[in-house]
C-alpha cells in the first residue's frame, strides 16, 4: 500500500486521520482490512447525517461519536491505552488482557525486552484485535446457547433455524481464524528471544515447557522432544490439508457448489473427511500428551 492509497480514502477528515494513523503504525493487512470496513461504514453514516442536515443537537451525533470512539479503542488507536514509555513496552496494567493464554504471551514478550517501544505498540494493537475476536466468539456461543434452549417443536425455533446455521458456520470460521491468529502472534513474539527455539507451534511449545519444568531426566527430555517433533509434524500436516480444503471449497463454489460435477463433490467430501479426521487426532493427541506430561510419563506408544 503506497502513500497515495493512504490519503483521502474516506469523505470525512477525522476518519481519514485515523486511517492514516493506522497506516503509519504499519498494522497487519488482516487488521487493516477489518479497520477499513468499520471506517467505511462509519464514514457513510457521517455523510448521511451531514447530507440530511441533521441538527447538531440531535442525539444521532452523540451515537456516532461513541461509535467512532469504540472503533479507536477496538483497534488500539484511542491513545488512552497507549504504552508506558518508562517500562520496556509493557502496559501499565499488570494484566493487560483478560484471556489468560494471550496475557501470558504478552507478558513474556514484554519481559524479554527485545522489542522497541514502537514495535511493542504495534504488537499491542494486534493482541487487542485478537482479544476482540475472542469476545465476539464468546458472544456468539451465548447466542447459540439461547437458540438451542428453545424447544425443537416451537415456531420460534423453526423460524430461526437458518439464522442458527449461519451463526454455527461463522463460529466455526471464527474459531479457525483465532487459532491461526494466535499461531501467528506466537511466531512473531518468538523473535523477542535470542534463545534457540525448539518448537514453532504454540500447543507443542506449551507441552515442551511443561516437560522442561517437570522432573524428567536428560534422556527423558530427549524422548519427549522426539515425541513432540512428531506431534508438530502432524499439526503441520493437518494445516496443509486444511489449506487444500479451503482451495477445494473455492473451486467447488466456482463450478456451481452442490450442483458441481459429481467427481468434484466427492473429491471435496473426501478431503473434508480427511481434514476432520486429522483435526480430531491432533486434538485427542494433544490432550493425551498433556495428561501424560503432567504425570511425568512419556512413551512412544501413541505416535
Amino acid at each position: 500500500m503506497n502513500e497515495n492509497e493512504t490519503s483521502r480514502k474516506f469523505r470525512t477528515a477525522k476518519v481519514n486521520q485515523l486511517w492514516d494513523k493506522a497506516i503509519k503504525l504499519k498494522l497487519s493487512s488482516v487488521i487493516l482490512s477489518d479497520l477499513y470496513v468499520d471506517l467505511k461504514h462509519h464514514d457513510r453514516q457521517l455523510m448521511d447525517a451531514k447530507v440530511s442536515q441533521i441538527d447538531a443537537e440531535n442525539q444521532i451525533w452523540e451515537v456516532l461519536k461513541e461509535d467512532f470512539t469504540r472503533i479507536m479503542v477496538r483497534y488500539g488507536l484511542a491513545g488512552s491505552r497507549s504504552l508506558d514509555e518508562n517500562t520496556t513496552g509493557q502496559q501499565k496494567s499488570k494484566q493487560p488482557f483478560q484471556d489468560p493464554q494471550l496475557n501470558k504471551l504478552w507478558l513474556n514478550t514484554a519481559a524479554s525486552k527485545k522489542f522497541k517501544n514502537e514495535e511493542m505498540e504495534k504488537l499491542f494493537i494486534e493482541f487487542k484485535h485478537h482479544e476482540d475476536k475472542i469476545w465476539e466468539l464468546n458472544s456468539l456461543h451465548k447466542d447459540l446457547e439461547k437458540m438451542k434452549a428453545i424447544s425443537e417443536n416451537s415456531v420460534e425455533r423453526f423460524l430461526d433455524s437458518d439464522e442458527e446455521k449461519k451463526k454455527e458456520k461463522y463460529v466455526e470460521e471464527l474459531q479457525q481464524e483465532l487459532e491461526n491468529s494466535f499461531e501467528r502472534l506466537h511466531r512473531v513474539t518468538l523473535k523477542s528471544t535470542d534463545e534457540k527455539v525448539d518448537f514453532i507451534e504454540p500447543r507443542v511449545a506449551e507441552l515442551w515447557e511443561m516437560a522442561r519444568n517437570g522432573n524428567f531426566s536428560e534422556d527423558g527430555l530427549a524422548s519427549v522432544r522426539q515425541e513432540l517433533h512428531h506431534f508438530e509434524n502432524r499439526i503441520t500436516k493437518h494445516r496443509h490439508f486444511r489449506e487444500q480444503l479451503k482451495n477445494s471449497a473455492e473451486k467447488l463454489d466456482f463450478h456451481g457448489g452442490e450442483s458441481a460435477p459429481d467427481d468434484r463433490v466427492v473429491k471435496h467430501q473426501k478431503l473434508q473427511d480427511k481434514v476432520q479426521d486429522l483435526g480430531n487426532k491432533v486434538k485427542k493427541l494433544f490432550g493425551s500428551l498433556k495428561s501424560r506430561l503432567s504425570n511425568g510419563v512419556i512413551t512412544h506408544k501413541e505416535l
